[in-house]
């Protein structure tokens, strides 16, 4: 591995899952699936929440040592994380991975008690990947990342860089989330059922060029409340267009379980995907079912519109009529530091 931060950084953040291990009081090892984690320092610490009332913190509480693993099957690659579990239930932690939505889990909100934050920290690992394993030291290479981090943001303050933009030396954006009828395909009301047995499919003006190009960069999704069609049968009708390829994820209601402007739509967009909700940019052409529900969800938001006053629009970050100009608006959003 040339760059254990970035190669296992990637992995966590693509996680649908996390796969955390503690100790029992009989000496054997307990395994569970949780939520992508909220936070993570690197490769170095890890936060997850749970219910304080839990097995897990009881034992994490009694035998901090534990595991997290997280894997990709699409290339069958895998990293085991071995360290300590802390509990955490201070105020100022609880508000740190505090997302909205949350009381679903916990009613009492950020100050319920039976709301924690377990904070991992890894001591070494083993990556897996092309049938071999490696073994390694993660303090060695976080201290290190921590070093050229440093060494970037001296450098750059030399060339005088101002405070918020050294601030922003290391956020990403890593995934685009498309709406799907009249914003990637054109939805025509005289045809019913699924768009792939419709007579004629259209994509919208440039979106073919636009997918193309992002999809180099981003991890591109799309995602619809079309009841009529499930994530199988938008693909299908992506063939018809020839932007199939260029879409990493298919979304349907259907499949989800709720439907926009249901804010859990997106929340289940952000845990499938495996990425913060401020790794995220959702376009879409409905303000309130594409643009507001994302935009409480924690994503970033352009608002797909021939509108152009912004200012009557208070959930959108960026609006266009034009989305053959993503790259420059994204490139602005972040020049800006609106991310």
């Amino acid at each position: 591995m040339r760059d254990a931060n970035k190669t296992i950084g990637d992995m966590i953040d693509r996680a649908s899952a996390t796969i955390i291990s503690s100790v029992d009081e009989n000496g054997f090892p307990n395994t569970k699936a949780m939520l992508p984690p909220r936070k993570r320092n690197g490769i170095k610490e890890i936060y997850l929440t749970t219910n304080t009332s839990s097995m897990r913190v009881k034992q994490y509480t009694a035998n901090p040592k534990a595991c997290v693993y997280f894997y990709d099957k699409r290339f069958f690659k895998g990293v085991m994380l071995k360290g300590t579990m802390e509990v955490l239930q201070d105020q100022d932690s609880k508000k740190m991975i505090w997302r909205e939505g949350d009381e679903m889990y916990y009613p009492e909100g950020v100050t319920d008690p039976d709301y924690c934050v377990l904070k991992f920290t890894a001591h070494e690992g083993r990556y897996y990947s092309n049938f071999k394993s490696e073994t390694f030291q993660i303090s060695d290479w976080y201290n290190e990342k921590q070093k050229i981090i440093t060494t970037i943001i001296l450098v750059n303050s030399i060339h005088g860089w101002s405070t918020e933009e050294r601030k922003g030396i290391e956020k990403l954006i890593k995934a685009l989330v498309f709406d799907w009828g009249d914003t990637l395909m054109r939805d025509f009301p005289e045809y019913n059922g699924p768009m792939i047995n419709w007579p004629k499919v259209e994509l919208m003006p440039d979106v073919h060029e636009c997918l193309k190009t992002v999809s180099n960069k981003y991890v591109c999704c799309a995602a619809s409340n079309a009841g009529d069609s499930d994530g199988k049968l938008m693909r299908k009708a992506f063939e018809r267009v020839g932007i199939n390829s260029f879409l990493h994820h298919a979304f349907t209601s259907k499949e989800l379980g709720f439907s926009k402007p249901d804010v859990r739509f997106f929340y289940m967009i952000i845990n499938k995907t495996g990425f913060k909700p401020d790794e995220i940019v959702m376009i879409g052409n409905d303000y309130e079912k594409d643009i507001k529900p994302a935009k409480l969800a924690g994503l970033h938001t352009i608002f797909y519109s021939k509108q152009v006053d912004q200012t009557r629009y208070e959930y959108v970050d960026y609006i266009s009529n034009d989305i053959g100009k993503l790259i420059s608006i994204l490139s602005e959003m972040e020049k800006n530091d609106r991310f």
